[in-house]
């Protein structure tokens, strides 16, 4: 279940930058970008290839229960994961500058 949700967050995160860059979304995705983006997240699916997608921003995480799954997307998508100390009850506008990094 954890891992489904981890799979959910980091395509979420990257349709976000991929639309932000071109317009258009990654999803519905063609069944060959489908297999391409499943396996940059599970590089361990299939033995005759293997990707990777990097994120160069870091993940910044607020909200309750973002230790159990964020340091986990941040890792699948090769970046780093910024949680604000206090991050369980700061809502968007909290203080980053006194923050941990995971991973």
């Amino acid at each position: 279940m954890m891992e489904q949700v981890v799979d959910a967050v980091a395509k979420e995160i990257l349709d976000k930058l991929v639309t932000a860059k071109t317009g258009h979304s990654l999803f519905p995705a063609p069944r060959a970008w489908a297999f391409l983006l499943e396996q940059s997240l599970d590089p361990e699916a299939t033995a005759d290839l293997s990707c990777h997608v990097r994120v160069h921003r870091p993940i910044v995480a607020i909200g309750a229960p973002v230790t159990s799954f964020i340091p986990q997307v941040a890792d699948k998508l090769h970046t780093q994961c910024v949680i604000p100390l206090h991050a369980e009850w700061q809502r968007s506008g909290g203080d980053c500058r006194r923050s941990h990094s995971c991973g």
